[in-house]
């Protein structure tokens, strides 16, 4: 049955519309103006400063302990790890595409799932790496490294605008909107908004098109519980919903992190050999 829902929610993204979340102001627009970009990337800029860019720049690697809860309907349909609820240590090589997951739950205790360069690779416990072409692989570990990344990313190719204010629950945001190309939506290219503090500059929660899955499929990561490690702000609640102003506990999956630790993973680790 599980194989079976995934099919069919694809299906009707054929049909259906594609997902554009473009505010009112930018909707008749292909290219921002000058002041809507350059007001974007201002704010981008002192949101990285504020969540500690400089010093992310510096680093090799980061580990994270996890607990990614996946529940409901939604969450059956995209969850694409093996079971609903997993444990286990996520290592990414800094703004990359190299990362990996170690599993921990009893049932596959040190299988790990990884990704070097885009190319998804398996290892079971005391075997050799397995390239292979493994589309959950190839969606997920890449989705959580960019959003965690997202407000380090270098944006100088990306299309930004300030996309205005927007009172969600009773609290003000600034909105960025950021894709490639045009302001238009793609069928291959994600659109991001990212919601911005006025007061702090910090990245609350960042709404997001996920084109690899589905051409009107949509999510909103709510970055809760932020510490400073090391001098980077890390969220240790990821609370990811289908809906921008859904509240975090409206979660489709919830990734909870325990431990963070910077550069002890050597950054080799991440280049296995290739059959």
């Amino acid at each position: 049955m599980k194989k079976i829902i995934p099919f069919l929610f694809i299906l009707l993204s054929t049909v259906a519309c594609r997902s554009d979340i473009r505010p009112d102001s930018l909707s008749e627009k292909i290219q921002p103006s000058r002041l809507e970009e350059a007001k974007g990337r201002t704010l981008l800029s002192e949101s990285a400063r504020v969540h500690g860019a400089e010093r992310f720049r510096q680093i090799k690697t980061y580990d994270m302990q996890i607990n990614d809860h996946w529940v409901g309907l939604l969450g059956s349909i995209g969850n694409p790890w093996p079971e609903s609820s997993v444990d286990g240590t996520l290592s990414f090589r800094a703004n990359s595409s190299d990362g990996r997951m170690t599993f921990s739950n009893p049932d596959f205790k040190g299988l790990v799932w990884g990704i070097q360069s885009m190319k998804p690779y398996t290892v079971q416990p005391k075997a050799a790496p397995e390239f292979e072409e493994n589309a959950d692989i190839h969606f997920i570990l890449p989705a959580l490294q960019y959003l965690t990344e997202f407000i380090f990313r270098n944006h100088d190719e990306h299309i930004v605008s300030y996309a205005g204010p927007e009172e969600i629950n009773g609290k003000l945001y600034e909105r960025v909107f950021v894709t490639w190309n045009s302001l238009e939506p793609s069928d291959e290219l994600d659109q991001y908004m990212a919601y911005i503090d006025p007061k702090t500059f910090r990245l609350e929660k960042l709404r997001y098109t996920i084109r690899e899955f589905a051409g009107f499929a949509e999510g909103t990561i709510h970055y809760e519980d932020l510490h400073e490690i090391d001098g980077i702000l890390f969220s240790f609640k990821q609370s990811i919903t289908s809906g921008h102003t859904d509240a975090p506990d409206d979660f489709i999956h919830r990734v909870l992190v325990g431990h963070v630790a910077v550069d002890q993973t050597p950054e080799d680790a991440f280049y296995v050999d290739r059959k």
